[in-house]
């Protein structure tokens, strides 16, 4: 959680969290984040995410704060929980999760530009519970997390193989919070089960999962 020296900024992101949809406030969250609007990957990365993942974007969408908010009151969080956060981006999500809740946050990146931007500004902001690394997701070990997060990192034959993977190496209790198009993969796949959830995400591009 935040070890901040700024009361200011530890007060307008629990007032987020509880509800507040004031005026800029969602904004102001991105300021302390530093989160960017939009953002390209240089050509090389670019080769090798598409090379290793199928990805062909060189602008950056992430998760939106609101879709974050949604997501962590959707979701139990304890202490000695693991969040693995697969394509973090520039860490939306884990440094919301990181900001509000006592659980351990890992986010995995494999654009080094992303990776180093989480680990700066989760230093500066005094978070002992996020962790950064920098690798692809085909490497990462998923065997201790508690909850796996993953805003479309994959497309095609990938996602795919990925969901797979993920049937394969998580925990029977793991649970998988699915944005965009992988959750077209989850729902057809025989080896997870949708939960229902109280996320007002529309369901075409949201779903909760666990291994069947």
């Amino acid at each position: 959680m935040l070890d901040l020296q700024e009361k200011r900024d530890v007060s307008i992101l629990c007032e987020f969290h509880n509800g507040s949809d004031k005026h800029g406030i969602a904004s102001e969250i991105s300021r302390i984040f530093e989160i960017p609007d939009a953002d390209e990957i240089d050509i090389s990365e670019l080769y090798l995410l598409h090379k290793n993942f199928g990805v062909s974007n060189y602008t950056y969408e992430g998760t939106s704060l609101l879709e974050a908010r949604e997501i962590f009151h959707a979701i139990s969080l304890a202490e000695d929980d693991i969040f693995l956060d697969i394509g973090a981006g520039y860490g939306a999500i884990v440094l919301y999760g990181a900001a509000i809740f006592p659980a351990a946050f890992i986010a995995v990146e494999a654009v080094r530009k992303r990776a180093d931007h989480i680990e700066r500004v989760s230093g500066q902001l005094g978070m002992r519970n996020l962790h950064v690394r920098h690798q692809g997701a085909e490497v990462t070990d998923l065997a201790t997390a508690s909850h796996v997060f993953l805003n479309n990192p994959f497309l095609g034959s990938y996602a795919k193989d990925y969901v797979y993977r993920l049937a394969r190496e998580i925990k029977k209790e793991c649970a998988v919070i699915a944005l965009n198009n992988i959750v077209a993969e989850f729902r057809e796949s025989p080896l997870f089960s949708e939960l229902e959830t109280s996320a007002n995400i529309p369901n075409y591009r949201f779903g909760l999962f666990v291994p069947a």
